[in-house]
């Protein structure tokens, strides 16, 4: 008889048990999915905001991706890594430390510490091979 393939050996088990730190992603990526999101709205959608259109909606969709990230960790937890990572680098990047360099807006720090916290959280080992060993 055949070996069996990883998908066929683990159709059928039971999954693996989600690590802590993917918990903590999660629970931090939904205020940050929220926050994100309504801050776009309201500083650069509403008529007489200070910001941009553009800004607004790349803020929102950001939003949304957060809260896409948070699900897919436990769904598909390859595709809410890749999500959750690429959108956390650039917003970081971007949003924070634009902000806290350039403009000098203290309030930056707070999401700067929840992303770094984030970003730790999804790259320790645990989670890493908690995303490795699923599809």
């Amino acid at each position: 008889m055949a070996p069996l393939t990883t998908r066929e050996a683990t159709q059928g088990t039971r999954p693996a048990r989600v690590p802590a730190a993917v918990r903590v992603a999660q629970a931090l990526l939904v205020p940050l999915a929220f926050f994100t999101a309504v801050g776009g709205m309201i500083f650069n959608l509403m008529p007489g905001a200070p910001g941009t259109v553009a800004l607004g909606i790349a803020l929102v969709t950001a939003g949304l991706g957060y809260a896409a990230a948070a699900i897919l960790l436990s769904r598909s937890p390859r595709r809410g890594w890749l999500l959750a990572n690429v959108i956390l680098a650039v917003h970081f990047l971007w949003g924070s430390v634009q902000k806290i360099i350039i403009e000098g807006e203290q309030e930056a720090f707070v999401f700067a510490a929840v992303q770094v916290i984030i970003l730790v959280s999804l790259n320790v080992p645990p989670t890493r091979r908690y995303v490795t060993s699923r599809p």
